[in-house]
């Protein structure tokens, strides 16, 4: 970072020396990520703002769609279903559902405690805030690599419509619709509803039917209370559901002897895992994933106040819940070998108080100060009961190959074994997890005019936290002797003992404080430090197998930022650029453990890069560029014990200090060139080409060649014809239109070593849309 500061005087200097005319002016983004209304040039640290109305345009209905215009930030799925975000390289793994978010969500000024809320269907939304780096002052713990904040569209004083009707490739069908207005001086309401359906591209030929076919519904009424001039009631109920075929994995290197295995199941079994072509006996559903959110928003504005300039108070009442049912293939095979079968149940209720306000000065000293603090309570519970259940097949498979791979030195058992697992019928190993946690903070931040140009902003979070935990694996099967001392056959398949515990406890206070300092170069461009600090929550092992590594401590992350926020040639040129570092110690990682994956503190991470974003409103009526490009070195200090790629060797281990980060491209950028003409006096078009590009990245901890993802760029163009003043327009448009061709993530499937289950990104689609709007 020593050479950062000089590096931002000279972009700096550059930026100021920029002189020209436009005709034309862009209009002012307003944000709140630091839960006032600020504009966004004004916020010291890095933030993407996406409008709703691009994201409908560009036909993107999930976060892991419309991050792919974010550089810096990725997904491990383009999928309908990616939980998996990362932020500068950090992120969150789900594949253990007791696995707290690195990434904070935040929509209606509600914070979601899940990351199955990241799949949720997105609608009706005003914008998308993206920040990027720590964001433990104001919005709490789980955001050490940043937070996403969405806003949905307001209650309207005049009348607002919108509906959509659209069709896509694969089967896709969508609707979307919302409405409201102020009906009295006293009350208005908003009601929006969304229905998609789509068919999916992953064909499975065993089971004759399309995986990840997704169909998604979901409601959303705001009711807003006007009792006086000063006084604003918002009250908020949504509700989503999903449903799917699961799950849209393929096999990759079958070897000759587990291919030859396969083929008695199925004749048509292969592991080209880049023909959307699977084959698995289960028919695996994603069933009925459903949430339910209410909010309570009451602000009141004080008046009269002789020493405060302006000052407001803000109560925030929420309860969710999400109710979740996954049956899936665990083998992704036409064998019948394992499924796995569970549900859970989330509940989440929240409290946030806070005042906000703008004082002359501190205490006399300087000059203006806006300040925002207050009071925050969290109180959640989550329940999870799974099952790993024997297949049929389980008795053939014991006499493969792979069996007495997986076995090693215990082999010359397999004889013994595959006798019990006959006799012993029906098997499954239960898993019964549930937590409540608590947590309170308090936290403060204020922006203090210093002297004329010079800004000083300090901010902290003071926060504690309870869990309380009860967990028990349990094997299950038809003993022979009726002795419940007898050994499961699925049991040491699993490598699964059982165990209990009960009322477990942990504790924890956090402090998160950040510190920013902000200078005007002009009173169009001004340049910023921030240093900031976050923390990520401790837990429990849901999925342990053994009773074993039952805890994992908290995870803490600090950065540094420098930047410059500028708009330039008479505000017709937006331009903002970031240089970043964060570290991250006791990094939360995720082990294989042969079946799933259990959770443990074991690295250190560092990331540091550079960010960019711009948007040009050129001389030319008819031409429009924005974009945004960012380059990311993130890598292990340290991380001893990691698992090594699997040929390498079974169970084999690695430390990854120096090396990179998975799911972390080092260069990626969204550019957009946009063209827009008139057709009469009334009617116009627009063409939009979306150009993505990522640099090559691991999809796997343990930077498996075979997971590597080549680098990529992707373009989507649209073409719009409608109303010049938006009232009607039609879309047609097309994703991928470079027919890019690759996976998405290769893991290592726990029954076939060296063979990987695969996820495959989506191919090229077409798509046509039918929009009105008042």
């Amino acid at each position: 970072m020593k050479k950062i500061i000089p590096t931002m005087i000279c972009l700096s200097t550059l930026s100021l020396a920029v002189e020209a005319s436009a005709q034309r002016e862009l209009e002012e983004v307003v944000v709140t990520a630091q839960k006032t209304r600020q504009n966004v040039q004004d916020v010291p640290i890095s933030i993407a703002v996406l409008s709703g109305e691009m994201l409908r345009e560009a036909n993107t209905n999930t976060l892991a769609e419309m991050i792919l215009y974010v550089p810096n930030v990725t997904s491990s799925s383009e999928g309908q279903y990616s939980e998996e975000v990362y932020i500068r390289g950090f992120g969150t793994n789900p594949f253990n559902p007791s696995f707290e978010s690195s990434v904070g969500l935040v929509q209606d000024d509600v914070y979601y405690g899940r990351t199955s809320y990241f799949a949720e269907p997105r609608f009706d939304i005003d914008r998308l805030e993206v920040l990027r780096g720590p964001q433990g002052t104001l919005f709490g713990k789980n955001t050490v690599a940043g937070v996403f904040n969405i806003s949905s569209r307001p209650v309207t004083e005049e009348f607002s419509l919108n509906f959509e009707v659209g069709a896509s490739e694969n089967g896709g069908k969508k609707v979307e619709f919302g409405a409201g207005a102020m009906l009295n001086d006293w009350f208005g309401l908003r009601v929006s509803v969304f229905d998609l359906a789509y068919e999916g591209e992953l064909y499975n030929g065993f089971l004759d039917r399309q995986e990840e076919n997704p169909e998604q519904r979901a409601q959303r009424i705001k009711l807003l209370f006007l009792p006086s001039d000063q006084t604003e009631l918002e009250l908020t109920a949504l509700r989503t559901d999903t449903d799917s075929n699961f799950w849209a994995l393929q096999l990759m290197n079958l070897d000759q002897g587990t291919r030859d295995y396969l083929l008695q199941f199925d004749p048509n079994v292969e592991d080209d895992p880049l023909d959307f072509h699977t084959s698995f006996n289960v028919p695996g559903e994603f069933t009925a994933r459903t949430t339910e959110t209410n909010i309570a928003k009451l602000t009141h504005e004080f008046s009269g106040l002789e020493s405060l300039i302006q000052l407001n108070t803000t109560l925030i009442l929420a309860h969710t819940n999400a109710d979740t049912g996954v049956l899936a293939d665990l083998d992704v095979s036409p064998a019948d070998l394992s499924t796995l079968n569970f549900r859970d149940f989330y509940e989440q209720y929240t409290l946030e108080w806070r005042f906000a306000g703008i004082a002359e000065s501190l205490f006399g000293l300087g000059g203006p100060v806006e300040f925002v603090a207050g009071l925050y309570a969290f109180n959640a519970d989550f329940d999870f009961l799974g099952s790993f259940s024997d297949g049929e097949d389980n008795g053939s498979f014991l006499l493969t190959e792979d069996t007495q791979q997986l076995a090693g030195p215990l082999f010359i058992a397999i004889p013994a074994l595959v006798a019990l697992q006959a006799l012993q019928g029906d098997q499954f190993y239960e898993l019964d997890f549930d937590r409540n946690m608590k947590s309170l903070a308090l936290f403060g931040q204020f922006t203090w005019q210093l002297a004329e140009r010079w800004l000083l902003t300090p901010g902290l979070r003071i926060s504690k936290e309870k869990q309380i935990a009860t967990a028990s694996g349990t094997m299950f099967c038809d003993r022979v002797t009726g002795d419940p001392g007898e050994p499961c056959a699925l049991g040491f398949i699993l490598g699964a003992s059982d165990y209990a515990y009960e009322d477990s406890r942990r504790d924890e206070t956090d402090i998160a404080p950040k510190l920013s300092l902000s200078y005007e170069l002009s009173d169009s461009v001004n340049v910023y430090a921030t240093a900031a600090q976050a923390f990520k929550s401790g837990g429990y092992n849901a999925l342990s197998f053994t009773g074993e590594q039952l805890t994992y401590g908290p995870e803490e992350s600090v950065t540094l930022e420098v930047g410059v926020k500028g708009q330039y040639l008479n505000n017709s040129l937006r331009l903002n650029v970031g240089l970043f570092q964060t570290e991250l110690k006791d990094l939360q990682v995720l082990a294989f453990n042969g079946v799933f994956f259990d959770v443990r503190n074991a690295a250190s991470a560092v990331s540091r890069g550079i960010e960019a974003d711009w948007n040009w409103l050129s001389p030319a009526p008819w031409f429009t560029f924005s974009g945004a490009i960012g380059y990311i070195d993130a890598q292990y200090r340290d991380y001893p014990g990691a698992p090594a790629p699997i040929y390498e060797g079974l169970n084999t281990q690695q430390n990854l200090a120096g090396e990179r980060l998975a799911f972390t491209p080092e260069v990626s950028a969204a550019i957009s060139p946009q063209f827009q003409l008139p057709i009469t006096e009334t009617i116009g078009t627009s063409l939009i080409f979306d150009i993505l590009y990522a640099s090559d990245k691991y999809s796997d901890t343990d930077l498996d060649e075979n997971g590597r993802v080549p680098e990529t760029t992707r373009v989507n163009a649209r073409i719009n014809v409608g109303a010049i003043d938006r009232s009607w327009s039609i879309t047609v448009g097309g994703k991928n239109l470079t027919e890019v061709i690759e996976i998405n993530k290769a893991n290592d499937a726990p029954f076939f070593p060296g063979t990987y289950y695969v996820q495959q990104a989506p191919g090229r689609e077409f798509y046509a849309a039918f929009r009105m709007e008042w």
